[in-house]
């Protein structure tokens, strides 16, 4: 409901508040205010909008988030780095088996297109951990050729999506990565 939605947002506010006071946040009553309604398209409420910069023109949608904890993670992905970089392996087993589902991207170097597709699809999947790597040694130890996607559930590798030059954009890869959520919610739902 969009009263425990309200909650969550109020939520995430006070912890972003201690944790990156730089950040302001706002509410808005648009019921009584038509016209900034109408200027930033509010449909449904809440609606949630992150203005970078003070920028009124391209504000961004928080869209299908619904918990504090993701929301937070959803804010810090935008505002900071989206994935984390993993120099060892010691550091790739944490971020795999920190949550059930983990996402590493596993790169050549970290300044390619696949790369920032990756960046820009952890900025939109703030329920789950994101790591990528360009070390030679980690991309050994886990048996994987480099410009490749690899979801893993549990700990346990269980897809690899091999990234090729120009050939992959951020909304197949974001919809293909949330298809895992899907199994876990509905694996979760069956016990």
């Amino acid at each position: 409901s969009s009263h425990n939605l309200s909650e969550e947002f109020a939520e995430a506010a006070r912890q972003l508040k201690k944790e990156a006071p730089r950040i302001q946040f706002g509410k808005i009553d648009v019921t009584h205010l038509p016209d900034l309604k109408k200027e930033f398209n509010i449909l449904e409420f809440p609606t949630v909008k992150l203005f970078v910069d003070g920028n009124r023109e391209e504000p961004v949608d928080c869209k299908g988030v619904r918990q504090a904890s993701a929301f937070i993670t959803w804010i810090k992905r935008r505002t900071g780095p989206s994935a984390v970089i993993i120099n060892s392996t010691d550091q790739a087993e944490a971020i795999i088996n920190a949550d059930d589902l983990a996402v590493i991207g596993f790169f050549k170097e970290l300044h390619n297109d696949g790369v920032e597709v990756f960046r820009e699809t952890a900025k939109d999947v703030p329920e789950m951990p994101f790591g990528m790597t360009a070390s030679d040694n980690v991309c050994a130890d886990y048996g994987i050729q480099k410009n490749s996607v690899v979801v893993f559930k549990k700990g346990k590798p269980v897809h690899n999506e091999v990234l090729e030059d120009g050939r992959q954009n951020k909304l197949d890869l974001t919809r293909f990565i949330k298809t895992f959520n899907l199994d876990l919610v509905t694996e979760y739902n069956l016990e």
